[in-house]
C-alpha cells in the first residue's frame, strides 16, 4: 500500500499450500492493515502524513499484477513483487459484494475449477523415506537413496524422472495402472507405459528403449513374446506398440497387483548418450483388478454322505 509517503507490504507469513481450503480476509485502511488467515491475524500500522483518504480508482489485483505495475513494485523493493499467486480461490468477498469471473477485466492463466491437485498430501506416493516435490498442478517427483521411489502400492498416474541433479527436472516416462478383471488379460499399452523423453533426440529408437521385469506381480504374470529365446525377463518399446506384452490375473481374490520394472536406453549408431541418461531408471507398474462375482462351487467328496432335510408336503 501507498499512502503518499512510500509503499508499505504486509507479508502474513503463514503455509498454506497443504492441499486444504484457507479462509483469508484482508483489511485495508488509512491508518493500517490486516490479514487474517484461519483466523490468525497479522496488523501493521501505516506512517503518519500522506493521504487521509485511500484512492480506489484503479483497478484491484488479485494473486498478481500486470507486467509493468509488478516491475514497478519489484523496483522499490517490495519482496512480493515478482510473485504471483498460483492455486484455487473461491467465494471472493469485496466489501460485502461477491466477486467473479463475470466481474473480472483483465485476467492472465484463469480457468474455471479447480485443477490442482496435492499427490504428496494426499496421495503418499514415496517409499519410506523418500522426499516428495510437488511438480506442476498435479504432479509430484520422489527423492531417495533407494533404486526406485515411488511407492509400488501407488495406483495413480505418475511420471519417472532422471536421477541426474539438472536445473530442470527431465521427465523420462510416464506410468498409468493397467484395468483388468478378476481372472482375466489385458495388453499392456502405450496408455500405461509412454515415453515423455524425446528420445529420437539421442538416437534412440523404440528397439532401443529396454524394459526389464525386476520384481514379477504377485497376483499373475507378465506373458513376454519370444522369451525363450532372451536370457532375461525384458522387451522394448515396439513390443508394447506391436501389442505382443499382456497381464494375466491368476483370479485369486485380490483388487491390486504390482510389478517392478526398469527402462535402459541403447541409443543407435553414431550416437552417444549423455551421463544423465545412462544407466537403469527403475519404477512400478501397478495393477487395478476388478472383483467378479464367483458361481457358487459346491464339493463332495466321494466317501462321504450327503444328507439333507426331509420335507413333508401340507395341505392347507
Amino acid at each position: 500500500m501507498n499512502k503518499g509517503n512510500g509503499p508499505t507490504e504486509l507479508i502474513h507469513g503463514t503455509p498454506v499450500a497443504d492441499g486444504k481450503w484457507h479462509r483469508v480476509a484482508v483489511d485495508f485502511n488509512p491508518s493500517g492493515i490486516g490479514i487474517t488467515v484461519d483466523r490468525q491475524e497479522k496488523t501493521i500500522s501505516l506512517p503518519s502524513g500522506g493521504n487521509r483518504y485511500l484512492d480506489l480508482a484503479d483497478t484491484l489485483y488479485i494473486g498478481g499484477t500486470e507486467l509493468n505495475k509488478r516491475a514497478k513494485a519489484f523496483g522499490k523493493g517490495l519482496k512480493s513483487g515478482d510473485v504471483s499467486y498460483k492455486g484455487c480461490l473461491r467465494n471472493m468477498m469485496l466489501d460485502n459484494k461477491e466477486l467473479g469471473l463475470p466481474d473480472v477485466k483483465i485476467s492472465q492463466g484463469i480457468v474455471v475449477g479447480c485443477v490442482w491437485g496435492f499427490p504428496c498430501i494426499e496421495a503418499d506416493p514415496c517409499v519410506s523415506g523418500g522426499v516428495c516435490s510437488q511438480l506442476g498442478v498435479s504432479s509430484f517427483k520422489c527423492d531417495c537413496d533407494q533404486l526406485s521411489c515411488i511407492n509400488p502400492n501407488h495406483a495413480e498416474d505418475y511420471k519417472t524422472y532422471s536421477k541426474a541433479n539438472l536445473p530442470v527436472n527431465l521427465e523420462i516416462l510416464s506410468s498409468s495402472p493397467l484395468l483388468v478383471c478378476e481372472g482375466g488379460h489385458v495388453l499392456v499399452t502405450s496408455d500405461n507405459i509412454a515415453m515423455v523423453l524425446d528420445i529420437a533426440k539421442y538416437g534412440v529408437e523404440e528397439d532401443g528403449v529396454i524394459f526389464t521385469l525386476i520384481t514379477p506381480p504377485t497376483y499373475g504374470t507378465l506373458t513376454l513374446d519370444l522369451l525363450t529365446t532372451r536370457t532375461e525377463h525384458s522387451f522394448t518399446l515396439r513390443d508394447i506398440d506391436r501389442d505382443k506384452i499382456q497381464y494375466m490375473h491368476d483370479g485369486s481374490e485380490t483388487t491390486e497387483d504390482s510389478m517392478i520394472l526398469e527402462v535402459t536406453l541403447v541409443a543407435g549408431g553414431g550416437y552417444a548418450l549423455p551421463g544423465y541418461l545412462q544407466g537403469r531408471l527403475r519404477f512400478p507398474l501397478h495393477v487395478n483388478v476388478t472383483p467378479v462375482n464367483d458361481p457358487p462351487l459346491l464339493e463332495i467328496l466321494t466317501a462321504k454322505v450327503l444328507r439333507l432335510a426331509q420335507v413333508r408336503d401340507k395341505k392347507i
